[in-house]
């Protein structure tokens, strides 16, 4: 009863900023910046760190940065309200290396410095983003954006932020949130308000697969494992749930631990290690290991309302024949 009574909270809290819901994680390594990126944090990346995570903070109106292997904040984030972010729910990091973060309350996509948090631009201002979610981009550098209000997802040019169009839609998705591009050819859906999660055809939009789960409360988010199933968040119950590439059977892999917790964003890193930003307290867990299923705390610190989230990868690629 109190777990359903924060998911109750929860919604009405978004929906009086806008939006309904969560979002997700990404695993992205990191790129070359255009335009160039600050060095200012060079010694910390290079000594302290591996990977750092930033979360949207959707209470805060921030984005936060911390440090993926030991929970600890970063000395900068992106600060409250920088560049007008108001309500934000998606993050990304895009193909020229700057983090991308989905302004829920004002319908636009804006850019920052991932190494300074500071406002460098808004990418996308367009009334068709309609309380715009995750953001996911493809291999050739499209984004791809979950339009909460508008039950759709969009397509956007990655270079100039120009709307292309309707990416994907269908009578089955209803508050599209998590999104998750697999290769050149698929593009899954974390539909909430249909408990489904809808597989398209990442060029053409052709609806390939919709199933609904009585699994699925409120699904928030869809991943890719590294045994080519699919996992989705189940938000409203806190678990993590397994859906078969091929038969799409699901079954429940862990929950969040405790009472009230509600699991929004969810990603593999590198490691096979699953990520869960938990909305309900403010928390962030991870998943060692599919074999042993139980999730720890990985932080709490700096966090209001966890949204989306992305871990950058800080590990510069090995010269050809070196260890």
């Amino acid at each position: 009863m109190r777990s359903m009574t924060l998911s109750r909270k929860w919604v009405r809290f978004v929906g009086a900023a806008a939006v309904l819901a969560a979002g997700s994680i990404a695993i992205i390594a990191a790129g070359d910046g255009k335009p160039a990126l600050s060095t200012q944090h060079e010694s910390m990346r290079r000594t302290q760190s591996t990977a750092l995570v930033y979360t949207a903070n959707l209470k805060a109106n921030t984005v936060s940065v911390h440090d993926l292997a030991t929970g600890q904040p970063a000395e900068y984030q992106v600060e409250p309200n920088a560049g007008g972010l108001s309500a934000p729910t998606g993050v990304a990091i895009g193909p020229d290396g700057l983090l991308y973060v989905s302004s829920s309350g004002t319908d636009q996509i804006l850019r920052y410095d991932p190494d300074t948090g500071g406002f460098l631009d808004v990418f996308t201002d367009d009334e068709r983003l309609a309380g715009p979610f995750s953001l996911a981009f493809a291999a050739d550098g499209s984004l791809f954006v979950s339009s909460g209000r508008a039950n759709v997802v969009l397509r956007v040019d990655g270079e100039s932020g120009q709307v292309l169009g309707v990416a994907a839609t269908d009578t089955l998705m209803k508050v599209p949130i998590g999104l998750a591009v697999q290769g050149d050819s698929l593009l899954h859906v974390a539909s909430a308000g249909s408990n489904a999660i809808l597989t398209f055809a990442l060029k053409t939009g052709v609806l390939l697969h919709g199933t609904a789960s009585d699994d699925l409360k409120f699904p928030s988010d869809v991943a890719l494992g590294p045994d080519g199933a699919l996992y989705v968040s189940s938000a409203f119950d806190g678990k993590l749930v397994r859906m078969d590439a091929s038969t799409r059977a699901t079954s429940e892999i862990a929950r969040l631990p405790g009472e009230g917790g509600v699991m929004v964003g969810i990603a593999f890193d590198g490691e096979g290690r699953l990520l869960a930003g938990d909305f309900g307290r403010s928390r962030l867990y991870i998943l060692d290991s599919l074999d042993n299923p139980e999730f720890r705390l990985l932080t709490e610190v700096g966090l209001a309302g966890p949204e989306n989230i992305v871990v950058r990868s800080l590990k510069r690629p090995s010269a050809a024949g070196s260890p």
